[in-house]
Order: C-alpha cells, then sequence, then structure tokens
C-alpha cells in the first residue's frame, strides 16, 4: 500500500506538471533508462568549463590545512578541516584572508561539525551541527544561533535566497527506518525506541526556514518512499555493519534548486518562484530492481546535463560502482562520460553532482587534485602547460591544488 501511495504521489505531480501552461508538457520530463549500456563519448574539460588553478597559499603554517572546501562564493573559497574544527577563507585566487575555531562546549561555540555554507554579503558562515545551526563573521565573531526542532539531524544546507536556507532533516527518514525495524523484529515501541513527538521534529525532510532565527517558512513536499533504504550491509571477519549509498539530496540549479528523494527515482525542480515540479525520472522503477540502481541527481550546463548512476551493492574497496552519464541537450542521446583535461594525460574526471556540493553553486565546480598524484605525474611526464608549471613550483608543505570549473 506504501508503494502504491507512493506511485499515486509522483503521477500526481507528473499530472500537475504537464498541466501547467507556465511549464513544459509531460513529455518534457527527462527519462532515463539506468539499466542501460550506453555508448562511451569523450568530451575535452575545457569544453564545457572554463578551468583555473587555485593554489592555497600556505606561506604561513597556519594557513596549511587537512580539510575540504565547504562554501564557494563570488569571492571566497571557505574550507572547514572538520577534525579539529578549523575554518579558513581564501581569495578565489588562493590568498589567505582569515581562519578561526570555535570549537568548545560553550553557548557560543560548536563541538563537532561537518557541514557549512557562507553568505558573503552579510558576511555570515552558517555552521551545522545536528539541530543546530550558529552563525559567525569570517573573522570568528558569534552572531546568532537558529533555533530548530530538537530531534532535527541537518544533513544538507543551502542558502535560497536573501532570506531563508533550505535544509536536508535526515532524521524524518531515520525516524521511520526505527518503525520498520520495530516492524520486523516485533519490538514494542518504549520511550526509548520510538520516534520523537511532532512537537520535537519536522514533519518533512526539506524545509525551507528563516535565515534570521531558524523558525519555519515551509515545508517542500518532495515525495518520498520510506519502503527503500540505500543501504547494504556487509560482514568482515567478526565486524558486520551497514554502508550507505551516497546521496546528493539537494543541488544548485540555475533556476532554483534540484531536489531528489533517491528511492523514488524521481528528481524535482524547486524553482525561484517556489514552485515544485518533476524534471528527470529513472526507470524500471526502482522498487522492481535487485540489485538497486538509482540516480543520484544531475548538474547542467549549457548543452549537457551530468548524471550519477549509483549501484546498491559493494566489493572488497567498499565502494559503490557508478555509472557518469552526459545526456545532449539538443537530441536527447545519452552517453557514458569521459572527461579528460588535456593538461593532465590520463587523468580520469568525472562531472557528477558531487562537484558542486561543496561550491552551493550551480555554475561552479570543484576538481581535488592531491599534492601526492601531482608529484607522481609530474615526474611521469603527464603534466603539461600552466598545471605543469605550478607543480614545478611547488614544495613538499604546500596544499592541494584545487581546479575551479566555471560551467559555460
Amino acid at each position: 500500500m506504501k508503494t502504491s501511495a507512493l506511485a499515486v504521489s509522483i503521477m500526481a505531480s507528473l499530472i500537475l506538471y504537464g498541466c501547467s501552461s507556465s511549464q513544459p508538457t509531460q513529455g518534457d520530463v527527462i527519462q532515463i533508462d539506468v539499466t542501460k549500456n550506453y555508448p562511451e563519448k569523450e568530451i575535452k574539460l575545457t569544453d564545457i568549463a572554463d578551468v583555473s588553478y587555485v593554489r592555497f597559499d600556505a606561506e604561513q603554517d597556519e594557513y596549511l590545512f587537512q580539510g575540504y572546501p565547504v562554501s564557494i562564493t563570488a569571492n571566497n573559497i571557505v574550507i572547514l578541516d572538520s577534525r579539529i574544527g578549523d575554518f579558513y577563507f581564501f581569495t578565489k585566487e588562493g590568498k589567505p584572508k582569515s581562519t578561526f575555531n570555535r570549537r568548545g562546549n560553550g553557548p557560543e561555540e560548536y563541538v563537532n561539525t561537518r557541514n557549512a555554507v557562507y553568505d558573503e554579503e552579510n558576511d555570515e558562515l552558517f555552521v551545522c551541527e545536528n539541530n543546530i545551526i550558529k552563525v559567525y563573521s569570517s573573522a570568528g565573531a558569534y552572531k546568532r544561533t537558529l533555533s530548530l526542532p530538537k530531534k532535527a539531524w541537518i544533513q544538507e544546507i543551502i542558502i535560497y535566497d536573501n532570506n531563508s536556507l533550505i535544509i536536508y532533516d535526515v532524521s524524518v527518514r531515520n525516524d521511520h527506518a526505527v518503525k520498520k525495524l520495530n516492524e520486523i523484529t516485533g519490538e514494542q515501541e518504549t520511550k526509548e525506541n520510538a520516534p520523537p513527538e511532532n512537537e520535537d521534529k519536522y514533519l518533512s525532510s526539506i524545509i525551507r526556514v528563516s535565515k534570521t532565527d531558524g523558525s519555519l517558512i515551509e515545508y517542500i513536499d518532495v515525495p518520498e518512499n520510506y519502503d527503500i533504504e540505500l543501504t547494504v550491509p556487509f560482514q568482515r571477519a567478526e565486524f558486520s555493519g551497514v554502508n550507505f549509498g551516497p546521496s546528493n539530496r539537494m543541488l544548485k540549479h540555475k533556476d532554483g534548486l534540484v531536489l531528489c528523494n533517491q528511492e523514488t527515482g524521481v528528481v524535482f525542480l524547486y524553482d525561484n518562484n517556489q514552485s515544485l515540479n518533476p524534471v528527470l525520472e529513472q526507470k524500471p522503477l526502482i522498487e522492481t530492481m535487485n540489485p538497486i540502481i538509482y540516480i543520484n541527481n544531475f548538474i547542467e550546463t549549457r548543452n549537457y546535463q551530468f548524471i550519477e548512476v549509483i549501484t546498491l551493492k559493494v566489493d572488497d574497496s567498499i565502494r559503490f560502482p557508478s555509472t557518469h552519464l552526459m545526456r545532449d541537450k539538443q537530441d536527447g542521446s545519452l552517453y557514458r562520460q569521459k572527461t579528460v583535461l588535456d593538461e593532465f594525460k590520463g587523468k580520469e574526471i568525472f562531472i557528477s553532482p558531487t562537484r558542486i556540493t561543496s561550491t552551493r553553486n550551480a555554475q561552479i565546480g570543484l576538481i581535488q587534485f592531491t599534492l601526492d598524484e601531482l608529484k607522481e605525474a609530474y615526474d611521469s611526464n603527464k603534466l603539461s602547460g600552466e598545471l605543469k608549471d605550478l607543480v614545478a613550483d611547488m614544495d613538499e608543505e604546500e596544499n592541494d591544488i584545487y581546479v575551479l570549473l566555471d560551467f559555460k
């Protein structure tokens, strides 16, 4: 019955989409057969994006980091080292601007964080820690705390407009998983294992909240399928556990946001007018597949859509097999992508949703080249042009090089 309800919900969305006079017809919802073996097509990275290299200046030791970018704006790159709680602010050219660490147990501090987003115009860094969002300046000055439900668990965050954020709360799905587990095991719900009451949690996974105080603005009701879990159990020697499939639920798009609960097999566009419409769906139905194959969202450039397809199984490397597709927007043809960078011979590059996850920008992608792989490629004469010159001048103690992609 739950699956039927889901199908009705998605079909209703498709029908409404097709009946809207201001939107394309239902036939314009992109159909992707995730079981097909598509031909490979090679493209140059420079054909789809303007490429620039960022060498982060680390002449001052305090700007040597082991973190990762969490936000890229018009003039700033923000790095987080989640191990120790350091934030670093650099210019887009890699020049250091500021760094701070507010890790601690005080009311104006964070205990642990893996996610943040920066509002450059107002100099506000929104730092997420489960059900708490604390706001700091780029110099580390505390500004305020956004009030969220006690049982919320914020997994993703994006700035939507001048007044609001959109967040993904994974606790909603976790609550359904607990209920399902209790049903399977026959365990009686207790105060300890029962999901929280409504007043302590959000009622939907994707929520728009105020940037000022965290108050609820609206739920964005993207269809869910709680019968599907993107997990695979594993057993190694005496250790057992669960691997979670990758999921990019929310990505920036030139017309708003693309939102996806991967368990349904449908991707939606939430546009700048707060309208939600399906834009892409997979076939066969996800619940008919074993192993499950699912679309992990997509990003869009002028001529192509780049789509990541995940197979829900693991091998000895504990990595999920993935296929990186690209769709020609002119004729609808689908290909397995082979993206090459002339200045790095033999380097395997894929354009996937993860390229813009950290940039929070539909126009800007990001690729990391580690110092070790660059040195090895240099010694093997695989580098050329500007990239070769950069590596030739690098010391042993430097930050990795990042490639900024300004999509055409």
